[in-house]
């Protein structure tokens, strides 16, 4: 790759580029589970005892300098789904998670683990990744995400994995014009989920895009944008032109990375790029 935090679909190939195999990791991540059996895995301070993350920093510092500072993105395999119990399995997570900072919820339902399965036959209103539908690409509202396969969805389930950056360096050489509009941002509509004291919809724009000490970063909610334009913000045609080019460009096969986690693999991205 020319970049390693450039890098685009073609050049990775497939998910192998980016997989470490968990192998030795997982006797220091079972004393680990001891160590904090009887600490409640919803608390933001879950696995970060100065003990425990010493326990866990040989193992899982070089992950997490892989996700900030290389290509954002690794895979962990070998997680014993089919022999550890859902809890263990939960818990061996997050203290995962832990070695790259606190836990936080990122829905209404303050859950700072979440299962993915659909209830959408019980609330037609759930968030994405609690229905069958399919979720553009986006970000998240924290810093790193992780997913762990515990099994495979009957059909479909596949992840879309795109490079911020590698997108963000083909719209300057295309269009400069339109990525001024991108650092230029957007409204966005908080539908119910505006933190206490905000308004609906943000009485500022969220750039797409910004860089701060030469360290460019993306958020992107396209529905988030389409609601609020629908909502009294409508979108000029520059600003119309220039979210169709990064969709066009994210979701291209050129820069779009298609995998499917299998049982035992966990999937971790730098949200930001």
């Amino acid at each position: 790759m020319q970049q390693e935090n450039r890098w685009r679909a073609h050049e990775a190939g497939n998910k192998s580029a980016f997989c470490t195999p968990l192998d030795d990791r997982l006797s220091c991540l079972g004393e680990a589970l001891e160590r904090t059996r009887d600490q409640d895995i919803s608390d933001p301070d879950f696995g970060r005892s100065p003990d425990v993350r010493e326990l866990l920093a040989g193992a899982f510092g070089p992950v997490e300098k892989t996700l900030l500072e290389g290509p954002g993105v690794a895979i962990l395999a070998g997680f014993p789904v089919e022999d550890w119990s859902l809890d263990r399995t939960a818990r061996a997570f997050r203290l995962i998670g832990a070695c790259f900072g606190h836990g936080v919820s990122q829905s209404r339902l303050g859950d700072r683990l979440g299962h993915v399965t659909d209830v959408s036959g019980v609330n037609p209103n759930e968030r994405g990744y609690r229905t069958s539908r399919e979720l553009r690409l986006h970000t998240d509202a924290n810093d790193i995400v992780g997913l762990l396969c515990v099994r495979q969805s009957r059909t479909g389930g596949l992840s879309r994995l795109t490079n911020a950056l590698a997108v963000h360096d083909a719209i300057a050489r295309q269009a400069p014009d339109l990525l001024a509009e991108l650092y230029r941002g957007f409204p966005y509509h908080w539908r119910g989920e505006q933190p206490a004291g905000e308004p609906e919809i943000t009485d500022y724009r969220i750039p797409v895009f910004s860089e701060q000490d030469g360290q460019i970063s993306c958020v992107y909610l396209r529905d988030h944008i389409n609601w609020a334009a629908e909502d009294g913000h409508a979108l000029t045609g520059r600003q119309q032109a220039a979210l169709a080019l990064f969709d066009q460009l994210s979701d291209d096969p050129d820069y779009c990375l298609h995998l499917a986690l299998e049982p035992g693999e966990a999937l971790f991205f730098n949200n930001m790029t």
